[in-house]
């Protein structure tokens, strides 16, 4: 099954989550509220690395999709914007098969042969450093990752 691929950015928690019209998550918590890193900046960043990472190499190109998939069913989720864009990637786990399903009713195309699914998980096993592991180390650092441009 190589018509598409989901990257998920998945949120264990179990507070109120409220995604503000300024791009921020707040998270409250009894009578504080606490601002997270919006996870759809987080996917946004993997994306973009993942697909340079790709395009490095000479691949046929494959759709991406993004979810952001809070694993915690009691999670109250509120979109105070109305970027419909939020209700489209932000997701509770239970909506995920149910996500997955239109996606591949959605993408019927293979993109990859075999070979290059075997061609790339080599590339995750070497043991040099590759641009993507490098990329996800910038994005745990807080900066903006060194891949050249598309």
């Amino acid at each position: 099954m190589n018509r598409f691929l989901v990257m998920k950015e998945v949120k264990n928690i179990k507070e109120p989550v409220i995604f503000n019209d300024s791009g921020q998550v707040i998270r409250v918590t009894d009578d504080m509220e606490q601002v997270l890193r919006n996870p759809i900046d987080q996917i946004n960043l993997q994306h973009l690395c993942l697909l340079r990472w790709l395009r490095q190499f000479n691949l046929p190109s494959i759709p991406l999709e993004k979810l952001v998939v809070y694993s915690n069913a009691n999670t109250i989720l509120k979109n105070l914007t109305n970027k419909s864009a939020i209700t489209k990637i932000v997701i509770h786990k239970e909506r995920l098969i149910e996500r997955i399903d239109k996606l591949q009713a959605r993408y019927s195309k293979k993109c990859f042969t075999e070979t290059d699914l075997l061609y790339l998980s080599f590339q995750f096993i070497l043991p040099k450093r590759s641009m993507l592991c490098r990329c996800m180390e910038y994005m745990l650092m807080n900066e903006r990752c060194p891949m050249p441009k598309l």
